[in-house]
């Protein structure tokens, strides 16, 4: 992904799309290796395609503050839909400069470059296992593509937005957002963008620090994933940092 000098910092300090998690199991589903690494406060969740030796999906999460959210928002945005050997030739210089072109010049940039040349060369000495564990299951995403997940993603794309935000909210009424007001707490579903991303935001108690909002993010993503469609990703509108 390119930047330019005008996209804002706060989309990198506190609006992160790539926040999030993966599971083996889940790539394993849909035929890609999963690679996933943690140093210090952040994690990089990578599923890729060996046959297109492509990264096709790239999350983080981090319970640090906003320099480590824009640190692993970076990383995710330049792999993404980047070839395998690209993804895996990140250094930290490149990311550093990813993000002072948006406008966003981290605080303590010596030990980010060092924090993000050790995540990814995590990440490119965990993929042989990765392909191996994969190669065990027998899986491949060309083969899946065409076999799963048509139906139900033609049913919610014929959904007006409002439909949709309607689904939503009915899949996290009850269980959850009982759980959030026993904390003080609640979420508004703001926003569907680019038929697949979920803006929402946290209020109350479960939104007063990144620990609590950042454990909130992954139980209601998940549950939306579950209830409604796999595909569908929680974006925060803003963090507390």
């Amino acid at each position: 992904m390119k930047m330019t000098a005008t996209t804002p910092k706060k989309e990198y300090g506190t609006s992160p799309k790539h926040r999030g998690v993966y599971f083996l199991e889940e790539a394993t589903a849909m035929g890609l290796a999963f690679v996933s690494t943690k140093v210090e406060d952040t994690k990089i969740f990578w599923l890729i395609d060996p046959e297109e030796e492509k990264v096709v999906k790239a999350k983080f999460f981090t319970y640090g503050g906003s320099d480590s959210v824009a640190t692993g928002e970076a990383i995710c945005d330049i792999a993404q839909d980047s070839p395998m050997q690209e993804a895996f030739s990140i250094t930290g210089e490149q990311v550093i400069s990813h993000l002072e072109q948006s406008n966003y010049y981290p605080f303590n940039k010596d030990s980010l470059i060092n924090q993000i040349n050790s995540l990814i060369a995590n990440l490119k000495q965990d993929y042989p296992v990765a392909l191996a564990k994969l190669s065990l299951s027998g899986k491949k995403a060309s083969e899946l593509k065409k076999a799963t997940g048509s139906a139900e993603d033609e049913k919610w794309l014929k959904l007006s937005k409002s439909e949709r935000i309607e689904l939503i909210n009915q899949a996290i009424d009850g269980q959850v957002r009982d759980a959030l007001a026993m904390d003080g707490g609640d979420i508004d579903i703001l926003d569907i963008k680019n038929d697949w991303d979920i803006y929402a935001e946290f209020q109350g108690a479960c939104s007063s620090c990144s620990a609590s909002i950042g454990s909130t993010f992954l139980v209601v993503e998940n549950v939306i994933k579950a209830k409604v469609n796999e595909r569908l990703t929680l974006v925060a509108n803003s963090f507390p940092w």
